[in-house]
C-alpha cells in the first residue's frame, strides 16, 4: 500500500455445480495463492461457493445452508491472510433468495452486498441485517464500503460494467461475473470494462467464472478483466488457468476522480497493513505510445489539432501572414510543418492562400552554426513559405553598450538579450504584415520554465504549447517518414540528429557549445516526471520511485534522483511564465495553461516539493 500502490486479482477456482465443499477447497486454494503474492483485494466470481448456473436449486434448503457454512470457513481458513476477499454465494432472509457478495477480512464476514440484475433471486429494497454463524451482518444493497485504512479507499460491488457508473467516487469497483463466451465478446468486453475504468477513474476488476459452470445452455470461459484509470489492463484469456493480478495506482484514480458521490457508502472497520506493493509497468515514454501504429496516430491526430487550431485562429483574426522565428531546432521546425499544413487546410476552405503566407526569418546570432541555419533555411524553402534572414548581431551590440553590459560576459544577460530581440524582430514584422507571431515553445520547457520570459516566452498563438518534447521529436520522426519528399525527409531526420539548443553561447570550432539536456537534465526524464506529477498528483518520493523503476538500467539512482530534483524546483518556481502565456490548442492529457488546465499561483512555496537526500 505504500506510495498507494496496491495489487488486484481475479480469482478462478476450479468448481462444480452445487459441490459447496469442493468449491470451498478450490476457493481457499485460490486466496492462498493470491496472498502470498502480495494481492490486497481478490474478487471470485459470482456465486461461486455454489456455482452460478444451480438455476432453482437455489431455492433448496440444503444449498443455501451449506453455502453459509462454507462461508464461514472461507473466513476461519482465510484470518491470517492480509486481503479483503469478494466471494459469491446465495442467502436467505425470510421468504428471499438473495445473490450476495461477501466481503471477507481477517477471519470475519465484514458485510454482504445483495447484487441486482438476475431474475432467479430477490431484489433488496433497503438495507437490513441478517445472522451469519451467530453474528449479525450488514445486508447490503449495491453500495460502495469505504475502509479505515487507507484513508478514502472505497470499494464497490456491482453486477454489470453497466452498472459500474452507479459507483462513480469508488476507486476499485468489483464486478463478480458468470458471463457466457462467445465470438468477438471477450473483446467487447475489454473495451467495455477499460473504458469504464478510464470514465469512473476507478480501478475495475472484473471476475468470470470459468468452464466449472454448466454447459447446458452456454459455456463460461473465465475471460476476467483488471483495468485501471489510467488506462492499463491485464486479461485473462478464454479457457486459460492462468493468473491474474496487476498493480495498480489508486492515489493516481483519486486524484482524477470527478468527485462524484456514491449512491451509498458504508463504513467499515478494515485495515491492510503497511507493506511494499511490487511496481506495475510504467512507460518510459508517457506521452509517445510504444505500438508503432498507436504512435503513428497519436502523432497525426496531435499534428491536425495544432494546424487545424492555427488555421481557426488564422481565419478569427483576420490575419493575412503567418510570421515564425525559424532556428533548425525540433520546435520551430514543428511550428513551419504545423503553419505549412495551416495553410493548406485554409486554402481548402476557399481561402485566398497558399503557403507563401508563411513568413520564416532566421536571426543569426552570436550562438548560431551554419548547420542549424542551412536546415532551417532550407526547409522553409522547400515548404514553399517565404524566408528572410535578419541578422540581430549588430542589433544586440548596440543594446549591450546601451545598458552597459560587457559582450565577453557570457551571463544570462547575454543570453535572454538575444531573444528578447528576436522576439522584437517577430512582433515587429508581424505588425508590419498585418501577421500572427507563431509561438515554438513546448510543454517540456513550459513546465521547466526554459524560456526567457517576454522573450521566446511570448507569441500570438503557441502551437507547441501543449506538446512535450518526446512527443515533438515523434511527431517529426513520423512527419519525415511519411511526407513523401526525400528532400524534407532528410532534412528532417538532420534536424533530428541535432542536439537541443537554444544556441546563444557562441559555437565551439563551428559546433553547438550549448547542449540543453546537458542543463537541464533529459527530457525523457521531465516528460516522465511532468505526465505524473501534473496528471496524477504524484509526491516527490512516489515520483522518484516511480521513476526509479521505469529507468532501470537506463539511469542510475544519483542521476534520476538528481533531475528529479531539477524538474521538482524548476516547475514550482517558474508558474509565474505560465501565468501569462499566449493561446494555444490543447493535444493531449496533460496541459498547463493557466485558463483552462493547471491552476497554480506563481508565490506557490517549493517546501513539500524536494527530496530527502538521505533517504
Amino acid at each position: 500500500m505504500k506510495d498507494g500502490f496496491i495489487k488486484l486479482a481475479a480469482a478462478l477456482p476450479d468448481i462444480r455445480v452445487g459441490d459447496v465443499e469442493y468449491n470451498l477447497a478450490s476457493c481457499i486454494e485460490e486466496a492462498k495463492k493470491y496472498s502470498a503474492r502480495g494481492a490486497k483485494i481478490v474478487a471470485f466470481p459470482k456465486l461461486t461457493l455454489t456455482s452460478a448456473s444451480c438455476g432453482d436449486m437455489f431455492y433448496n434448503s440444503a444449498v443455501t445452508r451449506a453455502a453459509e457454512s462454507a462461508l464461514l470457513d472461507f473466513a476461519k481458513a482465510t484470518a491470517s491472510f492480509d486481503a479483503l476477499f469478494f466471494i459469491g454465494l446465495p442467502t436467505v432472509l425470510g421468504a428471499c433468495v438473495y445473490n450476495c457478495t461477501a466481503l471477507v477480512k481477517g477471519g470475519a464476514v465484514a458485510a454482504l452486498i445483495a447484487m441486482s440484475g438476475d431474475g432467479c433471486f430477490s431484489e433488496l429494497f433497503e438495507d437490513t441485517e441478517m445472522v451469519i454463524g451467530e453474528k449479525n451482518v450488514p445486508l447490503m444493497r449495491s453500495a460502495a464500503i469505504q475502509l479505515d485504512y487507507p484513508r478514502g479507499l472505497r470499494i464497490a460491488v456491482a453486477s454489470d460494467v453497466g452498472e459500474a457508473c452507479k459507483n462513480c467516487g469508488a476507486s476499485v469497483v468489483v464486478i463478480p461475473a458468470a458471463e457466457a463466451e462467445g465470438i468477438g465478446v471477450s473483446e467487447m468486453r475489454r473495451a467495455a470494462i477499460k473504458e469504464e475504468a478510464r470514465r469512473l477513474s476507478s480501478a475495475v476488476i472484473f471476475a468470470n467464472a470459468g468452464v466449472g459452470e454448466s454447459g447446458s445452455e452456454s459455456v463460461c470461459s473465465g475471460y476476467s478483466v483488471i483495468a485501471d484509470a489510467l488506462g492499463n489492463v491485464a486479461c485473462r484469456e478464454p479457457f486459460s488457468q492462468e493468473e491474474l493480478s496487476m498493480s495498480v495506482d489508486l492515489e493516481a484514480a483519486f486524484y482524477r476522480s470527478e468527485g462524484y458521490p456514491t449512491t451509498k457508502c458504508a463504513k467499515l472497520s478494515l485495515k491492510f497493513e503497511m507493506t511494499e506493493t511490487a511496481l506495475p509497468y510504467f512507460s518510459r515514454t508517457p506521452f509517445v505510445p510504444e505500438d508503432k501504429d498507436e504512435r503513428a496516430a497519436a502523432c497525426k491526430t496531435a499534428f491536425e489539432i495544432q494546424a487545424q487550431g492555427l488555421a481557426g485562429r488564422f481565419e478569427r483574426s483576420y490575419s493575412k501572414t503567418m510570421v515564425l522565428g525559424i532556428s533548425g531546432g525540433l520546435d520551430s521546425t514543428l511550428a513551419l510543418l504545423v503553419m505549412a499544413r495551416a495553410a493548406d487546410i485554409l486554402r481548402a476552405r476557399g481561402k485566398d492562400v497558399d503557403r507563401s503566407v508563411i513568413s520564416a526569418i532566421t536571426m543569426p546570432c552570436f550562438g548560431t552554426t551554419q548547420r542549424t541555419k542551412s536546415n532551417a533555411q532550407r526547409l522553409a524553402e522547400l515548404l514553399g513559405a517565404r524566408v528572410r534572414c535578419i541578422d540581430i548581431k549588430e542589433a544586440v551590440g548596440v543594446h549591450f553598450k546601451d545598458i552597459g553590459h560587457d559582450a565577453e560576459k557570457y551571463n544570462v544577460v547575454y543570453e535572454n538579450a538575444q531573444a528578447r530581440e528576436r522576439t522584437q524582430v517577430l512582433m515587429d514584422v508581424a505588425n508590419a504584415e498585418g501577421g500572427i507571431v507563431v509561438g515554438t515553445g513546448d510543454l517540456s520547457e513550459a513546465a521547466l520554465g526554459w524560456a526567457t520570459y517576454n522573450g521566446d516566452h511570448m507569441s500570438m498563438y503557441g502551437v507547441n504549447a501543449t506538446v512535450p518534447k518526446t512527443l515533438v521529436r515523434a511527431i517529426v520522426e513520423n512527419y519525415a517518414s511519411e511526407c513523401g519528399d526525400k528532400d524534407v525527409s532528410a532534412i528532417l531526420r538532420d534536424i533530428l540528429a541535432t542536439p537541443v539548443s537554444p544556441e546563444l553561447l557562441p559555437p565551439k570550432d563551428g559546433e553547438i557549445a550549448q547542449c540543453t539536456e546537458g542543463i537541464v537534465g533529459p527530457y525523457e526524464l521531465h516528460d516522465f516526471f511532468i505526465y505524473h506529477f501534473v496528471r496524477e498528483g504524484c509526491s516527490p518520493e512516489k515520483l522518484l520511485r516511480m521513476a526509479l523503476s521505469a529507468f532501470d538500467g537506463v539511469y542510475d539512482e544519483q542521476t534520476v534522483r538528481g533531475w528529479c530534483k531539477v524538474f521538482l524546483r524548476r516547475f514550482t518556481t517558474q508558474q509565474f511564465k505560465r501565468s501569462c502565456t499566449p493561446d494555444a490548442p490543447s493535444v493531449g492529457i496533460v496541459s498547463l495553461s493557466p485558463r483552462s488546465a493547471w491552476r497554480m499561483p506563481s508565490d506557490f512555496s517549493s517546501a513539500l516539493m524536494t527530496l530527502d537526500d538521505k533517504k
